[in-house]
């Protein structure tokens, strides 16, 4: 957390993602579906964060803050956008656009309520679900990314977030077990949830995604099988893993993410080994 004095008053930000709370990150996720823009989002949200609000008129260099009992605080334009701009690790931006760069990998939403039954989400970093749930999920992600369509976000978020079970069989794991054939059906019910929270639960998985990436690199470079390209953007590992057998294909889906992408990861470094040492000869 980043400290910020205002007059007599101290203030904490956050200076990455996973020291969000998750009001906070329901706010982020509120003020970017309204799209503003990178700088008033950024101002807005600063202000939510230190509840100080701005006072208009006056003179237009300064800036007039204050805070909840109107004790008022001055600073100059300047000082403000310095402040301000401590939330840059939000954005990853361009010219003419703005998109958030989200590295969480806290899940601030582990359950929502809908139709008085409780949905359990994914543990932090993604490390209890399976690969097969790993793979569906990509799949509406990159299509809602492509499409922008509701419905891709209400499936990406069915796929994660599932009833919880009272007995669970997996002590990592709450949720009843993935099953791709009831997304749909369930999705159906998620297009009841706050759009907000829905976003919010993109963002915790694209933070996710950047975190297997940045664990996994040539999984995710595309290396895993270079012939052949997944149509959702990764490479088409499921084959490569099945060695053209496909009774390993269900107790591969089943396996956990991690212990997938783990032997992947091994398999292509060991591949590159032996194509440089071909090389040589």
């Amino acid at each position: 957390m980043k400290r910020i004095t205002i007059g007599n008053i101290t203030r904490y930000i956050p200076i990455n993602w996973n020291q969000l709370k998750k009001n906070e990150l329901l706010e982020l996720s509120r003020l970017g579906l309204q799209s503003p823009g990178e700088m008033q989002i950024k101002a807005e949200f600063f202000l939510y964060l230190t509840k100080l609000r701005i006072l208009t008129g006056g003179d237009p260099n300064i800036v007039i803050l204050a805070d909840k009992v109107q004790k008022t605080y001055s600073v100059t334009h300047a000082q403000f956008t310095d402040m301000v701009n401590t939330l840059d690790f939000l954005f990853l931006s361009t010219e003419k656009v703005f998109t958030f760069k989200s590295n969480l990998t806290k899940n601030l939403i582990p359950f929502f309520n809908i139709i008085k039954l409780k949905y359990l989400g994914p543990a932090e970093a993604l490390t209890n679900i399976s690969f097969g749930e790993f793979i569906e999920a990509e799949k509406h992600y990159v299509n809602y990314l492509n499409k922008r369509k509701d419905a891709d976000l209400n499936q990406l978020v069915a796929t994660l977030y599932r009833p919880e079970v009272n007995e669970p069989k997996d002590q990592g794991d709450g949720r009843i077990p993935f099953n791709s054939e009831t997304t749909e059906s369930r999705a159906m019910i998620i297009k009841l949830l706050e759009y907000e929270i829905k976003f919010a639960i993109l963002l915790f998985y694209e933070g996710c995604r950047l975190h297997l990436e940045k664990l996994f690199p040539k999984v995710f470079s595309g290396k895993a099988n270079s012939s052949k390209k997944s149509k959702y953007g990764m490479a088409d590992v499921v084959e490569g893993l099945c060695n053209d057998d496909p009774t390993k294909f269900i107790q591969i889906e089943a396996s956990r993410l991690y212990i997938i992408l783990h032997h992947l990861e091994r398999r292509i470094i060991r591949a590159d080994e032996l194509n440089a040492k071909l090389k040589k000869r």
